[in-house]
Formats: structure tokens, sequence, C-alpha cells
């Protein structure tokens, strides 16, 4: 990861963080996608400075990340005005290792990349899907990548989408982004759509890629669905008519990007290299990546090239570019107020969403207030006193985001079609911003609702800058059986090894979380009635990665662990065999039951 700080004059001791690209995981040479942007003085040289960290501790929101807590790398200090007079607007220094007081070794190096940006206020949904991208004999785990053309030809990512396991059919999320990050307001700005197949190790894998533009996509969306498409070609194959051939990508470096609005940006990075033993960086330079084919080779506006080796089709869904205000002063314009019970971390953090009228009530209190959602954020051991405190004519609105299987207790109640959400963002302490809950497996985040207000409440966290994600109901029963079992396994194994962190349970005890998910499966799909899609150790494993430093325990029994220690009281009380003796056996381990 990269940090940039600001200084208002080289050679003054204080630095104010200007911002963070994303996090690489497993890379010696790794390509960051989230830019930072810094405003521009003409008349100043604004120092920066750019420090490089090896980071340990996973996080989604990279704000969250304490910097004291990881390996430094290495850093450059440079002017902002140096970067911008630069050819091409691109700079390479050399990096230092300031505690050692010395230079890297040869190959270290940092390149700045900057463009300035003019106001323009305009967001662009893009939503894209594949085909052809595999058979059933390969697994194929796609993910879409986006690249935009710099005016000195080369080209740096925008964004990626979420991994779609096991999918060779992929309909990825949609993606709002501000169109300049995406093109610098440039509608012919050329674009590259890169799919790739996700390696656990950071290999992925380039299976095809086209060239277009905002233009041209916006053109192909007129056009019926079935004709809505772009051969996906080798790598090197894709270009734009009538476009220059690309410059070959530098590797080993990194390079900062812009985004955002009246401001000049970085925070795009290709990487870091260093062919030295013992650096820290470690790794070879990669290669440069084949130039583009000559103009004279291009296939019309939006296509790929002939000749080339199709590896795929990319199917242009949806473009849409909306006027005026940003994507998320639109959403929270229209947001409908709540009724929040609870005014916890997670009470507070969902009013602060809001659009400032909500009415938060305290547990204990009577439930009153306006027409529409009413989200209990209290513990499980609160919900009877909820649903009593609720008028019986607005018991329909209420809304649970509590961990656990509720279903049972709500279908007993008459409350089984209600809203039901699995909250996957944290809130650390109350005030502090929520921490959007993303994997590096599911980068589209978690966090997911199913309901009559399901929308309502995705539209809030959307607002927000979080994910939420709508499903159907039986798609909702597979991911809260994921979540159930989940928390029931690493409180488990966590509880069998003296109260240990998550993170120790993933890293130390993976044998026995890993028996404990696939017995925890392997009762819970078939009582449930549902089918797991392929992928849950994976899935369960990242997210315990994202939020390392839980504690664990066993609680809530009947919520949790209850739940699948009744499934083995039935099977003995019908004389068939423990669909969970480890589970079982552990339980007594503990003295939990």
């Amino acid at each position: 990861m990269a940090v940039v700080y600001q200084s208002p004059e080289r050679g003054e001791t204080r630095w104010d963080e200007a911002g963070r690209t994303d996090v690489v995981a497993n890379s010696h040479d790794p390509e960051f996608i989230r830019p930072v942007v810094v405003s521009y003085t003409p008349q100043g040289r604004q120092p920066l400075r750019i420090v490089l960290y090896d980071v340990d501790t996973l996080k989604s929101d990279v704000r969250s990340i304490k910097l004291a807590s990881q390996d430094y790398l290495g850093e450059a200090e440079v002017s902002l005005s140096e970067v911008l007079a630069a050819p091409n607007k691109v700079l390479e220094v050399p990096l230092l290792d300031m505690v050692k007081g010395q230079q890297l070794p040869k190959g270290c190096v940092l390149e700045l990349k900057a463009e300035e940006l003019v106001q323009a206020n305009q967001t662009v949904r893009l939503l894209f899907s594949a085909e052809g991208l595999g058979n059933a004999s390969k697994r194929v785990d796609p993910f879409l990548k986006v690249l935009k053309q710099r005016p000195s030809g080369d080209w740096v990512p925008l964004f990626k989408t979420e991994v779609r396991s096991k999918n060779p059919e992929p309909i990825w999320a949609p993606i709002e982004v501000d169109i300049l990050q995406l093109c610098s307001a440039d509608e012919q700005r050329p674009l590259k759509l890169q799919v790739y197949n996700y390696d656990k190790g950071g290999q992925h894998k380039l299976l095809g890629e086209a060239v277009s533009s905002l233009a041209a996509l916006r053109a192909l969306v007129l056009q019926p669905l079935a004709a809505r498409k772009l051969d996906l070609l080798a790598p090197g194959a894709a270009a734009l008519a009538g476009l220059p051939a690309t410059a070959p990508s530098k590797q080993g470096v990194v390079a900062l990007e812009p985004a955002g609005r009246t401001a000049l940006g970085l925070g795009e990075a290709t990487g870091v290299a260093a062919p030295a033993a013992g650096s820290g960086l470690g790794g070879a330079v990669a290669e440069p990546a084949p130039a583009a084919p000559p103009p004279s080779a291009a296939a019309p506006a939006g296509s790929g090239v002939p000749g080339g080796s199709k590896t795929g089709t990319l199917v242009v869904r949806q473009v849409q570019v909306r006027e005026g205000l940003t994507a998320s002063d639109r959403l929270a314009d229209k947001l409908a107020p709540f009724t929040i019970v609870g005014g916890g971390r997670v009470g507070e953090a969902l009013a602060g969403m809001g659009p400032g009228h909500d009415v938060v009530v305290k547990r204990g209190e009577a439930v009153q207030g306006p027409e529409g959602p009413i989200v209990v954020c209290t513990r499980n051991d609160d919900l009877q006193a909820v649903v009593d405190a609720t008028p019986a004519d607005q018991r329909k609105d209420l809304v649970f985001i509590q961990n656990g299987m509720l279903q049972p207790w709500l279908e007993e109640r008459g409350l089984g079609d209600n809203t039901q959400v699995l909250v996957y963002f944290a809130v650390a302490k109350k005030g502090d911003p929520p921490t959007d809950g993303k994997t590096d497996v599911n980068p589209e985040g978690l966090t997911a609702a199913h309901g009559p207000h399901a929308e309502a409440f995705a539209e809030r966290l959307h607002a927000a800058g979080l994910s939420c994600k709508v499903l159907s109901k039986d798609e909702f029963q597979k991911s809260m059986l994921e979540k159930l079992i989940w928390i029931s396994a690493f409180m488990l194994v966590g509880a069998r090894h003296g109260g240990c962190t998550v993170g120790q349970v993933e890293a130390q005890h993976r044998d026995e979380v890993d028996q404990l998910i696939q017995e925890l499966a392997a009762a819970g799909a078939p009582a449930l009635g549902v089918s797991l899609n392929p992928g849950v150790e994976d899935r369960l494993l990242a997210y315990a990665r994202s939020v390392a430093h839980f504690p664990t325990a066993v609680k809530e029994f009947q919520w949790r662990n209850g739940w699948f220690w009744g499934l083995s009281q039935q099977a003995a009380a019908g004389g068939r065999p423990d669909p969970c003796p480890k589970h079982s056996a552990w339980l007594k381990e503990v003295g939990a039951v």
C-alpha cells in the first residue's frame, strides 16, 4: 500500500495524509487501483511524500489500517510541480529507506503519473456480463478490470469488479463511477476492458480484453441485448479504430493516477520491484506488455480486432450517464426516514447515513415513528421486548439485522416474511465511520437484505458508500446459513483455544475450522432445503481474515450454535446418527452444553 502525504513547503516536518491506495496482496510488483486526489495550486511547489508499506492486516477500508503496525518498505519525496513538469506528466524517482538512511537497491523505483482534471458533475453506471469464458472441465473465477488510456498512450487501471466464483458466464454487480475517474470527462477516451481469472496468490490470469470508449459503449447499448457484445481477444490483440498503438506499460514501479473532481489525481500503482535479495520487496521486473496492433488492423469502435484469438464475449448490459448530483447525493435526497430501535454503534451509524429526520427509539421505549422501515438494532435477547413495544399494525415493517438463526423465532410470531439483513459492515465504536464488509474473495461486499424493505435498506447503505445486495429468499437463506456457519464454527474453535482471535483461528487452527465448516454445511443445508454455492470455505476464511482482530466466544447460544445442537438432538431422538458429531463433542468440551 502507498500512502501519500502533503506538506506546505519542502523541508517542513509536518506532513498531512492526503490519501491511500488499495492493498495489493502477495505481490512484489503491485498494481494499485485506488487513486489518490490532491488539490493543485499552480503557484506553489506542493511537496509530496509517498511511503510504501507491507500491510499484514488486511481490512476492507484502508483508512482503518494502523500504519504503525505495518512493515515500512521505503519512500520518496517529490513536488507536485516536478511531476506536472515531467514529460507526459510521468516522473520516476528512486525509493529510499529513511530508517536506515540509504537508497534501496537498484530497480526499486517509484513512478508518479498525474493528470489535471477539470470540473464535471456526472456519474456513469456500468453493468457488464461475460459469456464463454471456460468449460465444465476448467474452473473459472472471473473478474473485470477497466483501464483508461492516458494522453501519453499508456494505460492505467481504474477499478475492478467482484470475483464470480466458478462462473464462466458471470453477471457482475453494477459499477457507479465519476466520469472524471472513468475518462477524464472525455467520452472518446479509450477504455480497455480486461477479464481475469482470479488466483488466491495474486497471479491472476488475463483471459481476454477488448478496447472501447464511453461513447462507443453508449452507442452499443442502443442495440438489442443480443447485439451488445464485444469479442474478448488474447492479450495485445484488441484496439480501437483510429487510435495509435499503446505504449508499453512499465512494471516494477508505483504509478499514481488521477481520480476525483477539481484536483490533480495521484493514486493508481503498477508495482515495486527489487531484484536484490533481502531488500524486503524482492522479485524481478516484468517484461513490458505487447503493444496493440497499428490502426489499420483495428476493427470498428467498440469491437475486437479480426484475426485475434477470441477467448470469450463481453456483454454490455447497461450504460447510463447521469447529470447533476453524484450518485450518493441523489440517493441521500430520496432516502425514506427510518425508525431505528437502539442507539448503539450500528443504530447511530444507520441514522448518520439517513436524510436527517429518522426517529431513534431507545430500548424499552414504545416504538413510534414515521411510516416505513423499523430497523431493530438491539441484541437478540431484546427482540421480544421490541416486538411487544411495536403497534400490531406496524410489526410487518420491523427489519431484523441480528446474527443467528432467526427464522423459526420469526415464524412463530407471524413475522416470517419480514425484512432481514445480514450486516457485515463494522463500527468499531460509537461515532466511528462504518467499515464495509468486503474481502479478497468477495470484493463486491457481503452485506445482503431480503424482504419488503430490502431495497430501502440497500439504498441507505449505497448512499453512504457501503455495499448491500438485495437477494431472493432462496439466495438469502444460503447467505444466512453461511454466516451462521461462520460465527458458530469460528467462535467454537476459538473457545477451544482460550478465546483466541478470529485471525488466530484462521491461521493456526485451520484444520479444525475447516472440518467444522464442512460438517455444519453438510448438516445445515438439507435442514433448510437449500444447496450452498461452491467455495463456502474460501468465502468464510476470507471473511475471517478481514475481521482477524475479533475475539471468540460461544455466546447467544440459542441463536447460533444452538440451532445446530438442535439438529443433533432431533437426530438422537429419532435414533439417527448425529449429523454434527465434532460440533456436539466440542460444545461439551467448552462447557456450552
